[in-house]
């Protein structure tokens, strides 16, 4: 028996070292990668349309607000082919014609660019339909590019609707390497515009492009920075205004990448989110960035990316009234969420207690506005002004089902407590400053015979009904985010 138990100890004893050492062999064998900062704009050529130098043309403009745009995020060196015409002419350089393959490796060459963007139009229409007028929008950057546009269009005599104008614009940017002629990557934009002028539709349309152009520009070079500084509420970080940072620029905060080896294989583990960043202030290289949401433990020379595009936070919640047995439940969308100031609208449908003692069906859309007073990377505390508006539904003194317009404004506080990285609790606490409640009417007949007719309370019912919220309302619900 006990040249068994030795035999055991002796097991246990070897498994145990075992373990001890297969763990420091996988501990050895996992390297820290430091992150690639982005220390350098990277070079980009702007081919010109391959429609020809007609300036007064969609395809020319395109290019022309394609390599603005680029210019303005501050990450890009652009060198804009359309503009370098004259210089290449001058050096002997220009070749005439449509550019093509073989010729941007050597427009790359003179670049010193490893990348070279085609933009090609796929689509662009105006034409007139049947619609009112729209308010007519300030001038803005983009006036310049429909002048010329506008004015090179052939308006036929007669044109339907001139005065509302659909206009559709679809193209692509395609990247590609000048050593190869490779395609690194396509992107396809379209945006749609319907109302106004030719030229006030051709803006519209053209500002909406530029916004979509914008993002794509920015997930095709992210910035990367690193963690210099951190304290409780704000970090530093690496780069500033000559990488085009600017303030209100979101970073998501990372632990550094993981080379492992496997055999013969080098595999990375990408590092683990912790928190993300807004930007508070610049100087040429460097920035000072609140710390808006954090999960877990930020140290410094961790890396840092650049979150190029958000989308609105999701809300459901429900609200209760303390006097009245009013209630709604509802949902929505919370936007700028990581804001000082967000707003917020939705859908809900409840009940509410009018001055008949009757609970009415009520149906609308919230508005509402918070202001932070109190904001931390995980709890955030502010004042609210919520505007809803309900239609409400009863039945009369004749048992027609009849409606109303119901609006009640409300002020309060309301706090939120994250709970995991992409999800928030979320309490409030109103109260009603009035209400606001119209005519009460139904609807007979049918399709053009249709006809509103006054609700029928009877005297000896008492008068008609309204409805005059009073006391707190307590709001209880959860937000979802995406990023």
């Amino acid at each position: 028996m006990e040249i068994w138990n030795g035999l055991f100890s002796m097991v246990k004893l070897i498994i145990k070292h075992l373990i001890f050492i297969l763990t420091f062999l996988g501990v050895c064998e996992a390297q820290k990668n430091q992150p690639e900062i982005t220390s350098q704009k990277r070079p980009l050529i702007i081919l010109p349309a391959e429609q020809g130098d007609d300036a007064t043309s969609i395809h020319y403009q395109l290019v022309e607000i394609v390599a603005a745009e680029a210019s303005q995020l501050g990450r890009y060196n652009v060198f804009n082919r359309q503009d370098l015409k004259k210089i290449f002419e001058e050096q002997a350089l220009y070749m005439a014609g449509i550019i093509n393959d073989s010729s941007i490796i050597e427009f790359g060459e003179i670049a010193g660019a490893k990348e070279a963007m085609l933009i090609k139009l796929i689509q662009f229409d105006q034409r007139g339909i049947p619609k009112t007028d729209e308010k007519e929008e300030e001038t803005n950057f983009f006036d310049v590019i429909v002048a010329i546009v506008d004015a090179s269009a052939t308006k036929e005599k007669g044109e339907p609707h001139p005065d509302n104008i659909q206009t559709v614009l679809a193209f692509s940017i395609k990247t590609i390497d000048v050593e190869t002629g490779q395609t690194l990557n396509s992107h396809y934009i379209s945006a749609e515009h319907t109302g106004g002028g030719r030229g006030k539709s051709l803006k519209t349309t053209l500002r909406q492009a530029r916004r979509k152009l914008s993002v794509k520009l920015r997930q095709m070079y992210k910035l990367t920075s690193q963690v210099l500084e951190s304290d409780r509420k704000e970090i530093m970080l690496v780069l500033g205004e000559d990488m085009g940072v600017k303030k209100g620029t979101i970073f998501e905060i990372s632990s550094l990448d993981e080379t492992k080896i496997f055999g013969d294989r080098k595999i990375v583990v990408p590092g683990k989110s912790v928190a993300l960043v807004r930007v508070l202030e610049l100087s040429k290289d460097a920035n000072r960035s609140q710390i808006v949401r954090r999960w877990g433990k930020i140290i410094n020379g961790y890396k840092a990316t650049e979150k190029t595009h958000f989308m609105p936070a999701y809300y459901i919640a429900g609200s209760f009234g303390t006097d009245q047995s009013d209630f709604n439940i509802g949902g929505g969308i919370n936007f700028n969420p990581f804001n000082k100031t967000n707003f917020k609208i939705g859908f809900q449908f409840g009940s509410a207690q009018d001055s008949r003692n009757n609970h009415d069906l009520i149906i609308g859309v919230p508005f509402g506005l918070t202001a932070n007073i109190i904001h931390t990377p995980s709890f955030s505390l502010g004042g609210t002004i919520n505007l809803h508006a309900n239609a409400v539904f009863r039945q009369d003194d004749d048992g027609n089902s009849v409606s109303a317009f119901y609006g009640i404004p409300k002020v309060g506080l309301e706090t939120i407590f994250m709970t995991s990285p992409h999800r928030d609790w979320i309490f409030g606490l109103e109260y009603s400053v009035g209400s606001m409640t119209g005519g009460w009417g139904y609807t007979k007949g049918e399709g053009e015979d249709v006809e509103t007719e006054p609700a029928v309370w009877k005297s000896k019912m008492g008068p008609s009904p309204a409805l005059n919220p009073s006391g707190l309302f307590f709001t209880v619900g959860v937000r979802f985010l995406n990023f």
